[in-house]
């Protein structure tokens, strides 16, 4: 079953590299036959594996033409928009990258010194 095309790969890797929010939304769910709870599941399993760089973004399934299931995708956007525009202190980004350092160290110049990382702060983004 080709759910996902490569024109599908192409955009979502596009998304990955810009950066940018996104909600994955399946069109189309009351074109397919006898569903229950193991179609979402299958249909979600073969989305998330051909879009592995795309498995944070929620996935909504939508019946476009009869307009089922809008609310849902504007709730998971939302939610995207909201976890988007969180922002982390600088001392929980300091914690989380000494815990990293501390499971793997930065590697050694030449020299044979260790990098060292100070301190860490979010990025201001631009959302346009």
């Amino acid at each position: 079953m080709a759910c996902i095309t490569e024109q599908d790969y192409k955009i979502a890797k596009r998304i990955e590299q810009e950066g940018k929010s996104c909600v994955i939304v399946v069109n189309k769910w009351d074109t397919i036959p006898n569903k229950n709870q193991q179609t979402a599941t299958y249909y979600e399993q073969d989305v998330r594996e051909k879009l592995r760089i795309l498995d944070w973004a929620p996935i909504v399934y939508s019946t476009a033409i009869a307009g089922h299931s809008v609310d849902k995708i504007i709730d998971a956007a939302s939610e995207v928009e909201k976890e988007r525009s969180r922002r982390l202190g600088t001392s929980i980004l300091n914690q989380v990258v000494l815990e990293a350092v501390a499971f793997k160290p930065p590697p050694r110049t030449r020299a044979g010194k260790r990098g060292r990382v100070y301190y860490c702060t979010q990025e201001m983004l631009d959302y346009k």
